[in-house]
């Protein structure tokens, strides 16, 4: 089979893929659009020129329907629509003769969508179901021959769509089937915008049901500002018919104004568009006083509508290269309530599969502009991390929180160089024993030790001393559970004011009504009581040096290391690497350091830290103290690997949890420890691909070591 998807990154969900036709050479990125070939637009120029966009793949109705020669080199998605009820009444095999070697054939059948109920789409479907098996089963060589295939699954009207799942579901444990499929093309099934939530959970229901290297069309009533909601989901293509017809309506697509404005325009002031299709009709206006008079304004509505979903195709591939498909979705679902809505289904009922399979390995910005950022998957993601992998310095006498600041990390702010000061003259060499921690909303509180990890030196807020109840509740909830974790008797010190304040003032209450006891704690109202507060609180390490019953501590480098090696491996991930002492060593890049361990004079090296993401690479050495660290494997079934990638057939096991992204240490088959590498998939796909690349390789074992 020379037609396969090839998964190269994902960003949670969503994910760029590689769909590959190795017969022709061929290769397009997704997201893709789908394009119909309309043979009366083929001598248009406009046309011509869209169909020469990359990462498109054409689709045709017909066997014979014509291409142009200058684009026999492009996929080409083929669509035989039969219209019959029983295989007595098909004029022809579902399986055409044969197709060209740049051609994947679609099971297509076409089902009466006018009052379909219940037993009758079961019916119909199993009859279809039933042919596309027998066909397979009689010519399995045809299948050899062909670039596997792929099956239109048809929505319209269903009043219940998850009465086909069963079927499905039976449908894909033919190994015939599962073995050979390679797209599927969901049709109708988000028309109903009244019960598009409805819709979503049909689809991340359908997607259990088939192998992960599966390319996943949407198609139906479907507009430019929901594709990115789409793709995030994890579809993988947009079939633009929908825009075709649009703008053979009359209707005008307006780029960034939703829905509303996919409507008939009257007049060139509501032209909010430079593309050579408008500028067409504008030259026209000045012949015709009415836009409907102008002959070919159907035509040229119809490719204004198809360039701007190519654009928009094209900006939602920009924003998973960068990490930031998150961000750009909560900007559009401003414009819609009907996204709006769908998205807040998808972080209330689905946190397990857009959270936790988000990785933090980014150096992207994070706008955090409406009330959806306080579950962004990113902060999700981080508050999970903080939650269950940190734990605070295991001598902390003196906890200190802090409001956050505009400059990021803020060490580097103005205010923050102000508190670090001091703090350290007020403590002198008791500043080792001083706990910082940053309160912020939306992710609730940041340890100075992680100041750098993505999102926390990333993420932007407006500030306007307001916080809403919502961001009071996550907040004082974060704060409680780190307080928890401190040692007992600990002093705390809150230098806070305003929504902070409240936000701190609300955990107290919260852990007195918990744990049924009181905290006592401090808020200076200024720096110099802040200053005298830290003094009078040293006074009891004074005390307690003098009688002997203070204990050492790791460094505050050895500390800064430890905290975020377990935020990114899991707690004791940090002990492990240090080993018995490690630092930082600053290379000539600003943006790097190494992190050596004591051994060899200094010089072992153990990984890089990029200062950009607050994130950590291994190196041979350091991977080797973390290959007992749980939840970072992957586990090959044999010894023997070579070259710079690992691919589905080597592999045996992949941790759970781990994210596309993530550093992973790699194992061999009696779990001997084999070298270190970064996954190219999360775990939960590595489960469903049938081939593919799981990691890609940085260190391998060398012979002899």
């Amino acid at each position: 089979m020379s037609f396969r998807l090839d998964i190269l990154a994902e960003d949670g969900v969503a994910r760029l893929c590689s769909l590959n036709n190795k017969a022709m050479e061929i290769k397009v990125k997704t997201p893709i659009a789908v394009l119909p070939i309309i043979d009366y637009l083929l001598d248009n120029d406009h046309y011509a020129y869209l169909l020469k966009q990359q990462n498109i793949v054409y689709m045709t109705s017909s066997p014979d329907q014509t291409i142009p020669i200058s684009q026999e080199n492009h996929l080409i998605f083929q669509y035989s629509k039969t219209n019959y009820y029983t295989s007595d009444l098909r004029p022809e095999p579902l399986l055409p003769a044969q197709v060209s070697e740049n051609t994947t054939h679609f099971f297509s059948k076409t089902c009466p969508s006018s009052m379909l109920h219940d037993e009758f789409a079961v019916e119909w479907y199993t009859q279809f179901f039933q042919e596309i098996i027998k066909e397979i089963e009689e010519e399995p060589q045809k299948i050899e021959k062909m670039n596997g295939f792929g099956v239109v699954m048809n929505f319209h009207d269903l009043r219940n769509p998850d009465i086909l799942l069963n079927l499905i579901e039976s449908f894909v444990s033919n190994p015939l089937i599962y073995n050979n499929i390679v797209a599927l093309k969901i049709d109708g099934l988000f028309d109903k915008k009244m019960d598009y939530t409805s819709s979503v959970d049909t689809f991340l229901r359908l997607k259990k049901l088939f192998p992960a290297d599966l390319l996943y069309i949407a198609s139906g009533l479907i507009l430019p500002y929901e594709y990115a909601f789409l793709i995030n989901l994890g579809f993988d293509a947009i079939d633009l018919s929908y825009l075709l017809h649009t703008g053979y309506f009359g209707l005008y697509y307006r780029h960034e104004e939703g829905m509303e404005w996919v409507r008939k325009l009257h007049s060139i002031e509501e032209f909010a568009c430079n593309c050579e299709e408008c500028d067409v009709v504008r030259e026209l206006l000045t012949e015709f006083s009415v836009i409907s008079d102008i002959p070919s304004f159907y035509t040229n509505f119809a490719l204004h509508n198809l360039r701007c979903g190519l654009m928009e195709i094209e900006r939602v591939r920009k924003n998973i290269q960068r990490g930031s498909l998150s961000t750009y979705l909560e900007r559009k679902s401003q414009l819609s309530l009907l996204l709006l809505s769908a998205l807040r289904h998808i972080q209330k009922n689905y946190p397990s599969i857009f959270n936790s399979t988000q990785s933090l390995n980014k150096e992207t910005s994070l706008p955090c502009t409406t009330p959806l950022s306080y579950h962004n998957p990113n902060v999700e993601q981080y508050r999970q991390k903080l939650r269950h992998n940190v734990e605070p310095r295991p001598n902390t006498k003196i906890c200190i929180f802090l409001p956050c600041s505009m400059g990021k990390p803020y060490s580097k702010s103005k205010s923050h160089r102000n508190f670090i000061k001091i703090i350290k003259n007020a403590a002198k060499k008791w500043y080792k024993y001083i706990s910082e921690v940053i309160i912020t909303s939306p992710l609730g509180i940041v340890p100075r030790e992680i100041e750098e990890v993505f999102p926390a030196a990333h993420y932007d807020i407006s500030v306007t001393g307001d916080w809403d109840a919502e961001e009071l509740q996550l907040t004082s909830r974060e704060i409680v559970d780190w307080i928890k974790k401190l040692p007992h008797n600990v002093k705390i010190i809150a230098y806070l004011h305003g929504g902070y304040q409240k936000a701190f003032e609300l955990a107290m209450q919260i852990i007195e009504s918990e744990e049924k006891s009181t905290i006592t704690y401090s808020i200076p109202s200024n720096i110099d009581e802040f200053s005298d507060a830290i003094i009078h609180s040293l006074e009891e390490l004074t005390k307690q040096e003098t009688s002997g019953r203070i204990g050492d501590s790791l460094s505050n480098e050895e500390q800064s290391i430890k905290m975020i090696a377990d935020f990114q491996f899991g707690t004791g991930a940090g002990t492990a690497l240090i080993g018995s002492a490690a630092r930082f060593l600053q290379s000539r890049n600003d943006n790097i350091k190494t992190i050596n361990g004591f051994e060899s004079h200094g010089k072992l090296q153990l990984g890089r830290y990029l200062r950009s993401s607050g994130h950590i690479t291994l190196n041979y050495q350091g991977g080797e103290r973390l290959s007992e660290q749980p939840g970072i494997a992957v586990t090959l079934n044999t010894a023997d690997i070579s070259g710079t990638t690992i691919f589905k057939p080597g592999i045996e096991h992949v941790d759970e949890g781990l994210c596309a992204g993530d550093e992973c240490v790699i194992l061999g088959p009696n779990s001997e420890y084999l070298g270190v590498g970064s996954l190219v998939v999360r775990s939960e796909t590595y489960s469903r691909m049938r081939r593919g690349a799981v990691v890609k390789i940085r260190k391998l074992k060398k012979e002899g070591e």
